[in-house]
Formats: structure tokens, C-alpha cells, sequence
């Protein structure tokens, strides 16, 4: 079968292995589609992730280790999430003691950008009515969705969003089904335009607007109540502090890969007494626990993408055997880059 491989940074193949054989408790399914990560899994391609050179403890703690993850690095390797966790297949086999599922089933599965999928319990069987390029939005807008979760976001709050990217765009969706006024930032104009399409009351070119600050007070009279920090660059969250009122919170969904230059932490964030909080995926606020588990929250990410525009997110489409060069395009200008879809 064919799989993705990351030779060296900035430089992938498609490779050929052995088609995977299943167990008796197991599935095979021929991917149909996968979306691009764009933030984590082109840290990975361009060798720019922590991970790398980090190891995470079983204590929570990081520590330097050189040369943690090495290259080459394939899709097919147990273990490698970060090449891929969005794909939409077509089950072709089934073990003799399967019982959930058919041949011919369509389900999502968080797995890597390969030919085949070995499923067990790392599936979702998909309603007939979903199409499998809004399916594969699955993770993306579970990702999302927990982040509105973790910002405790109410009706009609006023809430920034700094980085219109495709998480960016799908916050954007959630908060107006909310009924929030949302300010969406980016210093790109396609994608502020596409905010504006998809309901932000107001857009704001970060690099020709000046301080973001001011901007926010120019038009709510006040912080925002949220500010949603999802560039992926450090460098945005003292402006996000910022932006935030007083007693306010900051959620970051952001993968950050360096520190930010500076963080004067004596201002804004200790006088106004600024709540950071961090979203990430592999959690859910143990405050809610007793309402949402990660099968209600995939449920509900399966709800939210059909009462969103989601073809507007994708920007490009291409066959599995053309992906290394559309990653290329994606490192080089990634501006141009909405969501990408790949078709097997």
C-alpha cells in the first residue's frame, strides 16, 4: 500500500509497504479521504516541532532530549499521530469477531495519511448524510469545539479571534451559532475576507491596523470578553492579554513551537487579573466531565459540521501520489493555504 514518508525535514515520498494483515478483532478500511493539519503536521514535515528535541514525561513535565524523533518518518510507523489524524474510509474487510461494523461501512478515523486503516476502537461510523470531505473536518472541529468548551463562552459575550486559519474559521462559525459578536484578526487578507463571509461582525488586519489593543477598545469599548488565541505563533499571545477585559480570558488552542520574544507580564495580564487558558484536544475541563466525554464531544462535532459552511474551508484538493509536492506549497506559501483535502 502506499504511505507517506518524511525523509528528511522538508523533503517527502509516497512509499510503497505491505499491505497490512487484520486480526480477529479487527478492520481494514481503503481511505477515501484525509485532511491536512496544517499547524502540527507541518512542524513535523519542516522539523520545527518540540517534540524533536523534547520528551514528555509520564509526569507532565518536559524535558530536553536531542534527537527524540528522528527521520525518516513514516505514516504506516506505530505511534506517528503527527502525520496525519483525519481520515474518512471505507471498510473492505472485517476480523471474525467484529460486530460493529460491515463491509462497506464509511467511518472517520483519527489516523495518518495512508492507503489503508487497521480499525479496532479508533473509529466513528458516519451518517449516510454527511459528505466524507466535511467528515474528515471531524478532529479539526472537535479541536474547536473544545475550545469553546474550555472558554466558557455565553450568549451574546463578545469574543476576538486572532488567527483565521481553518480553526480560526470554524471558531468563528461556533460563536455565532452562540449569537456572539466576533472580531476575527489575521494579517492576511484572503482570510479575513472569508471571515466576513462567514459572519464576523468586524475584520482586522493586524499588520496595518496598529496596536490590536486600541482597535479592540475602538470598537467594543471595552476588552473583549474572550479572546481566542489560534495562530500558532507565540509572538500573538501578549497581544491576546491585550485585547482581553479586565477578569477576561485568553484561550490558547495555538501549537506553539518557540517562546514569545517578550511577555511584559506586568501589565495588563496581573492588573487585570487575566485568565490563560490552554485547549488542547487530549483533555476536556473536568468541570464539564460529568456533561461531555469524548464520545458526546465527537457526537457534537459530527452535529456542528452540518450547521456549517465547511466547503468554503477547503482551499485545495489533490491525490495521495501528489501530496509531497502540495506540502511544498504549503511550506512555501502558506498563505495561499486554506484546508487541504487529499483524495485516495
Amino acid at each position: 500500500m502506499k504511505v507517506l514518508r518524511y525523509i528528511i525535514p522538508n523533503q517527502a515520498e509516497i512509499a510503497e509497504v505491505a499491505k497490512p494483515k487484520i486480526g480477529a478483532n479487527q478492520a481494514l478500511a481503503k481511505s477515501i479521504v484525509t485532511n491536512v493539519s496544517a499547524g502540527t503536521e507541518m512542524a513535523f514535515y519542516k522539523g520545527t516541532a518540540p517534540q524533536i528535541n523534547s520528551n514528555i514525561r509520564a509526569d507532565g513535565l518536559w524535558e530536553d532530549a536531542p534527537n527524540n524523533v528522528t527521520y525518516p518518518m513514516q505514516s504506516s510507523d506505530p505511534g506517528v499521530w503527527w502525520m496525519g489524524y483525519a481520515c474518512v474510509a471505507k471498510v473492505e474487510e472485517i476480523g471474525s469477531e467484529v460486530r460493529n461494523l460491515q463491509v462497506g461501512d464509511i467511518i472517520f478515523t483519527p489516523q495518518g495519511h495512508k492507503e489503508y486503516q487497521v480499525i479496532e476502537d479508533n473509529y466513528y461510523k458516519l451518517p449516510a448524510n454527511i459528505k466524507p470531505e466535511h467528515a474528515s473536518f471531524i478532529t479539526l472541529t472537535e479541536i474547536t469545539f473544545n475550545g469553546i468548551l474550555d472558554s466558557k463562552i455565553k450568549l451574546m459575550d463578545n469574543i476576538l479571534i486572532i488567527g483565521m486559519g481553518t480553526l480560526g474559521q470554524l471558531l468563528l462559525q461556533m460563536c455565532k451559532l452562540s449569537g456572539a459578536y466576533v472580531i476575527a484578526v489575521d494579517y492576511i487578507d484572503n482570510r479575513l475576507n472569508l471571515a466576513s463571509k462567514l459572519g464576523a461582525d468586524v475584520t482586522v488586519n493586524s499588520k496595518k491596523e496598529g496596536d490590536l489593543g486600541e482597535r479592540v477598545i475602538s470598537i467594543l469599548g471595552s476588552g473583549a470578553d474572550t479572546v481566542i488565541e489560534v495562530t500558532g505563533n507565540s509572538k500573538a499571545l501578549p497581544d491576546a492579554v491585550r485585547c482581553v477585559r479586565k477578569e477576561g480570558q485568553v484561550t490558547v488552542l495555538s501549537f506553539y513551537q518557540n517562546p514569545p520574544d517578550t511577555f511584559n507580564m506586568g501589565r495588563e495580564f496581573h492588573h487585570n487579573r487575566v485568565t490563560i487558558r490552554s485547549s488542547q484536544i487530549g483533555g476536556i475541563d473536568p468541570a464539564i466531565s460529568c456533561q461531555y466525554d469524548r464520545a458526546r464531544r465527537a457526537e457534537s462535532a459530527i452535529k456542528l459540521l452540518q450547521k456549517m459552511n465547511i466547503d468554503a474551508l477547503i482551499s485545495h484538493r489533490c491525490k495521495f501520489e501528489d501530496y509531497p509536492e502540495m506540502l511544498k506549497t504549503m511550506a512555501n506559501n502558506p498563505s495561499n493555504c486554506q484546508s487541504v483535502i487529499i483524495e485516495y
